[in-house]
Protein backbone atom coordinates (compact mmCIF):
# COMPACT_ATOMS: atom_id res chain seq x y z
CA UNK A 1 0.00 0.00 0.00
CA UNK A 2 1.45 3.59 -0.91
CA UNK A 3 1.24 5.67 1.85
CA UNK A 4 -0.86 8.78 1.88
CA UNK A 5 0.87 11.83 0.05
CA UNK A 6 0.70 14.81 3.20
CA UNK A 7 -2.40 17.49 1.26
CA UNK A 8 -2.01 20.99 2.66
CA UNK A 9 -5.60 20.99 2.54
CA UNK A 10 -5.67 18.16 5.14
CA UNK A 11 -5.02 21.13 7.78
CA UNK A 12 -7.85 22.96 6.88
CA UNK A 13 -11.56 22.77 8.43
CA UNK A 14 -13.26 21.65 5.29
CA UNK A 15 -16.36 21.13 7.61
CA UNK A 16 -19.86 21.36 4.86
CA UNK A 17 -22.28 20.51 7.11
CA UNK A 18 -23.67 23.96 7.34
CA UNK A 19 -23.92 23.46 3.52
CA UNK A 20 -26.63 20.76 3.65
CA UNK A 21 -30.32 21.54 3.57
CA UNK A 22 -32.13 20.96 7.08
CA UNK A 23 -34.14 18.37 5.98
CA UNK A 24 -31.47 15.63 5.17
CA UNK A 25 -29.13 16.46 8.27
CA UNK A 26 -31.32 13.11 9.97
CA UNK A 27 -29.94 10.99 6.90
CA UNK A 28 -26.40 12.27 7.16
CA UNK A 29 -26.36 11.73 10.75
CA UNK A 30 -26.90 7.84 10.04
CA UNK A 31 -23.78 7.73 8.04
CA UNK A 32 -21.15 5.93 9.77
CA UNK A 33 -18.14 8.29 10.36
CA UNK A 34 -15.09 6.70 8.54
CA UNK A 35 -12.04 7.21 9.62
CA UNK A 36 -9.49 6.33 6.51
CA UNK A 37 -6.04 6.00 6.91
CA UNK A 38 -3.63 3.34 5.34
CA UNK A 39 -3.83 1.59 8.41
CA UNK A 40 -7.99 0.74 8.30
CA UNK A 41 -8.43 1.10 4.52
CA UNK A 42 -8.35 -2.49 4.06
CA UNK A 43 -10.86 -3.68 7.06
CA UNK A 44 -13.01 -0.29 5.12
CA UNK A 45 -13.31 -2.27 1.74
CA UNK A 46 -13.62 -5.46 3.37
CA UNK A 47 -16.67 -4.17 5.14
CA UNK A 48 -18.36 -1.97 2.02
CA UNK A 49 -17.39 -5.42 0.40
CA UNK A 50 -19.78 -7.33 2.62
CA UNK A 51 -22.49 -4.76 1.80
CA UNK A 52 -22.81 -6.35 -1.57
CA UNK A 53 -25.46 -8.45 -2.44
CA UNK A 54 -24.93 -11.78 -2.73
CA UNK A 55 -25.57 -14.04 -6.27
CA UNK A 56 -25.29 -10.45 -8.17
CA UNK A 57 -28.45 -9.23 -6.25
CA UNK A 58 -30.12 -12.17 -8.54
CA UNK A 59 -32.22 -12.87 -5.43
CA UNK A 60 -34.63 -9.75 -6.21
CA UNK A 61 -36.22 -11.82 -9.34
CA UNK A 62 -35.91 -9.56 -11.98
CA UNK A 63 -35.28 -10.73 -15.80
CA UNK A 64 -31.75 -8.99 -15.43
CA UNK A 65 -28.38 -10.69 -16.40
CA UNK A 66 -25.30 -9.62 -14.64
CA UNK A 67 -21.53 -9.95 -16.39
CA UNK A 68 -18.24 -9.43 -15.96
CA UNK A 69 -15.79 -9.05 -18.36
CA UNK A 70 -12.37 -7.98 -18.51
CA UNK A 71 -11.59 -5.30 -21.07
CA UNK A 72 -8.77 -3.64 -22.51
CA UNK A 73 -7.27 -0.54 -20.41
CA UNK A 74 -4.60 1.86 -19.59
CA UNK A 75 -2.51 -1.14 -18.99
CA UNK A 76 -2.48 -3.67 -21.60
CA UNK A 77 -5.38 -6.20 -23.00
CA UNK A 78 -7.35 -7.42 -20.45
CA UNK A 79 -6.27 -5.27 -17.97
CA UNK A 80 -9.98 -3.61 -16.95
CA UNK A 81 -13.14 -5.14 -15.24
CA UNK A 82 -16.86 -3.77 -16.12
CA UNK A 83 -19.72 -5.09 -14.69
CA UNK A 84 -22.40 -5.38 -17.50
CA UNK A 85 -25.59 -5.44 -16.19
CA UNK A 86 -28.81 -5.84 -18.86
CA UNK A 87 -32.25 -7.19 -18.94
CA UNK A 88 -32.81 -10.31 -20.55
CA UNK A 89 -34.24 -10.77 -23.94
CA UNK A 90 -34.41 -8.57 -26.78
CA UNK A 91 -35.33 -4.54 -26.24
CA UNK A 92 -36.80 -2.73 -29.07
CA UNK A 93 -35.51 0.65 -27.91
CA UNK A 94 -32.84 0.17 -25.58
CA UNK A 95 -30.63 2.37 -23.97
CA UNK A 96 -27.39 2.23 -22.88
CA UNK A 97 -25.79 4.00 -19.38
CA UNK A 98 -22.59 4.09 -18.43
CA UNK A 99 -21.98 4.10 -14.59
CA UNK A 100 -19.47 4.88 -12.00
CA UNK A 101 -19.70 3.75 -8.55
CA UNK A 102 -19.44 5.43 -5.52
CA UNK A 103 -16.39 5.33 -2.95
CA UNK A 104 -14.75 8.08 -3.07
CA UNK A 105 -12.38 6.54 -6.13
CA UNK A 106 -10.50 4.63 -2.42
CA UNK A 107 -13.52 2.23 -1.41
CA UNK A 108 -15.97 -0.05 -3.16
CA UNK A 109 -16.99 -1.53 -6.33
CA UNK A 110 -19.49 -2.08 -9.13
CA UNK A 111 -21.23 -4.59 -6.88
CA UNK A 112 -21.96 -2.39 -4.33
CA UNK A 113 -24.22 -0.71 -6.91
CA UNK A 114 -25.85 -3.99 -8.25
CA UNK A 115 -29.78 -3.24 -6.38
CA UNK A 116 -29.70 0.19 -8.45
CA UNK A 117 -28.62 -0.85 -11.33
CA UNK A 118 -30.30 -4.13 -11.84
CA UNK A 119 -33.81 -1.72 -10.84
CA UNK A 120 -32.61 0.55 -13.33
CA UNK A 121 -31.84 -1.72 -16.14
CA UNK A 122 -35.01 -3.57 -15.93
CA UNK A 123 -37.19 -0.50 -15.68
CA UNK A 124 -35.41 1.38 -18.02
CA UNK A 125 -34.75 -1.68 -20.62
CA UNK A 126 -31.19 -0.24 -20.70
CA UNK A 127 -27.47 -2.02 -20.85
CA UNK A 128 -25.92 -0.47 -17.81
CA UNK A 129 -21.68 -0.79 -17.82
CA UNK A 130 -20.24 -0.18 -14.66
CA UNK A 131 -16.22 0.57 -14.52
CA UNK A 132 -14.01 -1.66 -11.64
CA UNK A 133 -11.81 1.94 -11.88
CA UNK A 134 -8.02 0.90 -9.98
CA UNK A 135 -8.82 2.35 -6.70
CA UNK A 136 -6.52 4.79 -4.45
CA UNK A 137 -3.74 5.35 -2.97
CA UNK A 138 -2.31 2.28 -4.37
CA UNK A 139 -3.38 3.83 -8.15
CA UNK A 140 -3.04 7.31 -7.71
CA UNK A 141 -4.89 10.11 -10.06
CA UNK A 142 -5.28 10.25 -13.20
CA UNK A 143 -5.73 6.28 -13.22
CA UNK A 144 -9.12 5.88 -11.84
CA UNK A 145 -9.70 8.24 -14.55
CA UNK A 146 -7.96 6.98 -17.22
CA UNK A 147 -9.86 3.25 -16.35
CA UNK A 148 -13.11 5.81 -16.48
CA UNK A 149 -12.42 6.60 -20.19
CA UNK A 150 -11.25 3.26 -21.56
CA UNK A 151 -14.50 1.59 -20.83
CA UNK A 152 -16.25 4.62 -21.89
CA UNK A 153 -14.75 4.15 -25.46
CA UNK A 154 -15.25 0.11 -24.70
CA UNK A 155 -18.62 0.79 -23.82
CA UNK A 156 -19.40 3.38 -26.63
CA UNK A 157 -17.87 0.58 -29.55
CA UNK A 158 -19.23 -2.41 -27.90
CA UNK A 159 -22.95 -0.87 -27.86
CA UNK A 160 -22.41 1.37 -31.03
CA UNK A 161 -26.33 1.27 -31.73
CA UNK A 162 -27.47 2.47 -27.80
CA UNK A 163 -27.78 5.97 -27.44
CA UNK A 164 -25.90 6.09 -23.95
CA UNK A 165 -26.01 8.29 -21.17
CA UNK A 166 -23.62 9.00 -18.15
CA UNK A 167 -24.29 7.95 -14.53
CA UNK A 168 -22.66 7.77 -11.73
CA UNK A 169 -22.73 8.59 -7.62
CA UNK A 170 -20.42 9.96 -4.92
CA UNK A 171 -17.10 9.62 -6.88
Amino acid sequence: LTPFKRNPLMNMNLDTRHLVDPELIELIDLLPDLDISAETLADIRAGMGQMEPPNNGADDGLPVDVESRMIDGPQGPGTLRVLIVKPQGAGKDRGGIYHCHPGGYIIARPEGSLPFLRQTAHSLDAVIVSVDYRLSPEHLYPACHEDGYAAFEWAAKTYAGLAIVLSGDSA
